[in-house]
């Protein structure tokens, strides 16, 4: 239908952000998802990863900036985070401190860790509200993940 003709999927093996830059310039599009951000990132030049991460993020905030768009960026968390509910900002994999520095919102997800002699994992999720600039509310949600449709449900 009419949502359906509006959402436009691309592989991105191998692209980086000058590449999301100028899909932006040439769609025009009001919502952007990098699924994984940092894949994006070009590590030449730089001494460390956490540097190229940075300034790979900085780049997708200057893009949306730029062509009035949200930028969703998806990343990993780092192994602190393993089996963990309550996490924090420097939980975030290979960056120190430089995407959260960048982001206005962080919503870092948790699941629970598994039980012993249970087979199937749990569908609860845990919402970790680290970062608001937009309402400056912070805290924890938790949630069920409908694996079907993907959503997050109360």
């Amino acid at each position: 239908g009419k949502i359906r003709n509006n959402i436009f999927l691309k592989d991105v093996t191998g692209k980086d952000m000058g590449w999301v830059e100028s899909v932006c310039k040439s769609y025009k599009p009001d919502i952007v998802v990098l699924d994984m951000g940092d894949k994006f990132a070009t590590t030449q030049g730089f001494a460390r990863t956490d540097e190229a991460l940075k300034a790979n993020v900085v780049y997708a905030r200057q893009i949306a900036k730029m062509y009035e768009c949200a930028m969703f960026y998806m990343s990993q968390l780092s192994a602190d985070a393993e089996g963990k509910i309550q996490l924090n900002q420097a939980m975030m994999e290979g960056s120190r401190t430089g995407k959260a520095a960048e982001a206005d919102l962080m919503i870092l997800i948790a699941k629970n860790p598994p039980l012993e002699g249970e087979e199937e994992e749990s569908t609860q999720r845990h919402l970790n509200v680290v970062k608001n600039k937009l309402s400056g509310w912070h805290g924890l949600i938790t949630c069920e993940l409908d694996y079907r449709t993907a959503r997050y449900t109360a």
